[in-house]
């Protein structure tokens, strides 16, 4: 079929006309970035318009990619590549009642690495003797989706298939894949998997959480170091026993890692173990020299572990502090400058004690092997000992631009409290105190019954909450009143999803005085709120294609099913909501019954799962998950909702096991649209 045939026979049955198709074939060479020819795009295009036309002169080289080229959105793609990894198949159950397969494999070529993920009778061909590592696959008709983690996968369905050893292929030109191991501070996302090697540095044993299903999971993790850097490997769930026996001090291999960025620290990449994930003890020491940097301004551009010299121009006193665990450890902190800058050095636990019997002000010193880390609040890098990092005087001369006490990073002040939403870390703003809440107790989730105070502060453009802790709690009570004018400094902004807001926090930084000055501020709402524009974006359920925060509309339109757990009752912690088998909570407290309802969505442009925690459940059926506990004619109660219309708004986020919809939404709020009922939350208590 000539490349006029294909254009004349589009043009036939879908009436477009002939700028209409060259339009779409540009816009699929762009897609595909060049690497497909005209008569390849027509045939895809044809594809999909469900225009039906003959191929047999069509060669799918031409549409072949390299996995460096792969982009969200993309179609109909041709990979060659190398097996990595393969994961074992998991099973699960369809809301049809039906059983589902999903399994994945990693490829790599000579630009890069990507997963591969396969659907039910798919899956069987993991189980092929001659599927193993770097033997050959060829992926026909493939599409993108992006992952788990935000990162790029292969999907193969029901049109497309894989070819294992296939013929067509030259084996010289796909470089083998040599598992060797990489340095960590050479590790970035680019590729999927790693192996390394290092002496393990921290071991944080694995403890037991709940999912929102009412299962319980498992989570632990390590913190092994080279000569590179430093980097923490996470285990989940089974994966936990693989590095049980290891100890601080061990020196070992690690291999098939996954790296993602950090949910503690964004701006840095930490790496997940999988059920390929292999550790063994390595005899000999690992030996850390980091290269001395020629000054401290440089530090600020460079990763990793680092050495360098400089001037001790302040020093902290030793302080004790109480982790989120409930640990009560030593903690030092002090500033070394040059004359190019300065730079925060901490310590912890019993290298903390040590050091602060040996650091005085005007000390010259060399510091070895310490690790970077980004200070988000400040947006700087600062220093962290370890166990190899050792600091020694020297005697050498070295000028320092000023004689610094401790720095202190003086944002710039914010003129209007409504930009603050559109900042990040530290701030400064002016403000009259509006409103003030009384100073209450809370514990946290570790058992420390701490102080905390919360107050509004306002201006013509808006209103935003700053939360005090602790000590500063209580030195806050007794100066603020209503009605004062402000300058508040150097208070951290977080973003509490919940309300859908940016709020402020004290920090040992922050400082809060009274000004003569005159600012007008907004006045309240009738609900005691100042007016704020939600992140919730209205959409429809089938254009939710990415985790974030939506609006939707639907019907319940599935009958609860209780012997999928849609409804799941448990003996909960008052204070962290965990079962009480694995409430970590020192302080005990008579537990309380807390429920998990999961219902199904339909708002005629698709379906989708979501799910109500505690009060929101409580709320949604009318009743008490106490009162719901002891009912023996439950199922009455739970058809009432079917076919009730909701708004809800919530956080989506992919369920790779969901055959209605990849994205499930976790409910913050919602409404019947029959009546004018509306949620009330109690804010979350931040652990600090």
């Amino acid at each position: 079929m000539s490349t006029e045939s294909y254009i004349n026979k589009i043009m036939d049955e879908t009436g477009l006309s002939r700028k209409d198709i060259q339009d779409l074939v540009d816009e699929k060479k762009t897609e595909l970035k060049g690497l497909i020819t005209d008569d390849g795009a027509l045939l895809l295009i044809a594809k999909e318009l469900k225009v039906e036309v003959k191929k047999e002169n069509i060669d799918f080289n031409d549409i072949e990619v390299k996995i460096s080229d792969v982009s969200l959105g993309m179609k109909n793609i041709i990979l060659v590549g190398r097996i990595k990894d393969v994961n074992k198949i998991f099973n699960f159950t369809r809301n049809d009642g039906s059983e589902g397969f999903v399994g994945s494999f990693s490829i790599q070529d000579e630009s890069g690495e990507i997963r591969v993920v396969l659907w039910d009778e798919d899956t069987r061909i993991l189980t092929n003797e001659n599927f193993v590592i770097n033997e050959v696959v060829k992926i026909i008709n493939g599409y993108t989706k992006e992952g788990r983690y935000q990162d790029l996968e292969i999907h193969v369905n029901r049109f497309g298939k894989i070819i294992l050893s296939p013929e067509d292929i030259d084996y010289n030109k796909i470089p083998k894949i040599k598992h060797s191991f990489t340095k960590i501070g050479d590790i970035t996302p680019n590729f999927k998997s790693y192996s390394i090697k290092g002496q393990v540095v921290r071991y944080s044993p694995a403890k037991e959480f709940v999912r929102s299903d009412g299962n319980t999971g498992k989570v632990g993790n390590i913190n092994i170091m080279d000569s590179t850097g430093i980097v923490r490997i996470v285990f989940w769930n089974e994966d936990v026993d693989k590095f049980q026996g290891i100890q601080e001090g061990d020196n070992i291999s690690i291999t098939q890692l996954g790296p993602r960025e950090s949910k503690l620290n964004p701006k840095t990449i930490e790496l997940v173990a999988s059920s390929n994930t292999i550790i063994k003890k390595i005899k000999g020491n690992v030996h850390y020299k980091a290269k001395i940097v020629e000054n401290v301004k440089k530090l600020q551009e460079l990763e990793n572990l680092v050495s360098f010299k400089g001037v001790i121009t302040s020093v902290r006193d030793l302080r004790k502090v109480t982790l989120k665990s409930g640990e009560d450890v030593s903690v030092i902190d002090f500033e070394i400058s040059d004359n190019t800058g300065s730079i925060r050095v901490t310590a912890w636990r019993d290298i903390a004690d040590e050091l602060a019997e040996k650091l005085t002000n005007d000390m010259t010193v060399l510091v070895s092997n310490v690790n970077l880390k980004h200070n988000e609040l400040f947006d700087r890098k600062e220093a962290s000992f370890n166990k190899v990092s050792e600091i020694k005087a020297i005697e050498e001369q070295i000028t320092i631009t000023s004689h610094p006490q401790e720095e202190k990073i003086k944002p710039k002040i914010t003129k209007a409290i409504k930009d603050l939403e559109n900042l990040e870390n530290a701030a400064s703003f002016k403000g009259v105190i509006t409103s003030i809440r009384d100073i209450r107790k809370v514990t946290l989730k570790s058992g420390e019954d701490v102080s905390v105070i919360d107050f509004e502060v306002s201006d013509n453009t808006g209103s935003i909450q700053v939360t005090a802790w602790r000590d500063i709690a209580e030195d806050l009570v007794e100066k603020l009143t209503n009605d004062m004018t402000v300058f508040v400094s150097n208070v951290k902004l977080k973003y509490n999803e919940r309300f859908d807001r940016k709020e402020a926090t004290f920090n040992k930084f922050s400082e809060i005085v009274k000004i003569d000055e005159d600012i007008d501020f907004t006045k309240k709402t009738s609900s005691g709120n100042s007016k704020t524009t939600s992140r919730f974006k209205e959409t429809k359920i089938e254009s939710i294609d990415s985790m974030g925060f939506f609006e939707i509309k639907g019907s319940v339109i599935k009958e609860i099913d209780l012997s999928k757990k849609d409804l799941f009752i448990y003996d909960a912690c008052p204070t962290c909501f965990k079962k009480e088998s694995n409430c970590t909570c020192e302080k005990k407290e008579e537990t309380e019954k807390r429920m998990i309802l999961k219902i199904v969505l339909d708002d005629e442009s698709g379906t989708i799962k979501t799910s109500f925690f505690g009060q929101q459940a409580e709320d949604l059926i009318g009743k008490k998950a106490s009162e719901i506990a002891d009912m023996e004619d439950l199922d009455s109660v739970l058809k009432d909702l079917e076919g009730r219309s909701l708004i809800v708004r919530g956080k989506a986020s992919l369920n790779s096991f969901n055959d209605m919809n990849n994205y499930e939404l976790k409910v913050f709020e919602f409404q019947f649209t029959d009546t004018t009922k509306e949620l009330n939350y109690l804010m979350e208590e931040l652990n600090s």
